[in-house]
């Protein structure tokens, strides 16, 4: 899983706000996965 943080340079940014992001960017990844593991197994039909 890519590990990016792409606010963290930000000054000031609310670390709750960076830390809420950084959770939705990893359940994306996860829904990326789910996504390519779908389409591995339809494409073997």
């Amino acid at each position: 899983m890519p590990n990016l943080h792409p606010l963290n340079h930000i000054n000031n940014a609310d670390p709750k706000l960076i830390n809420f992001i950084n959770q939705v960017n990893q359940d994306i990844d996860k829904i990326n996965g789910l996504i390519k593991e779908y389409n591995n197994t339809t494409s073997d039909k």
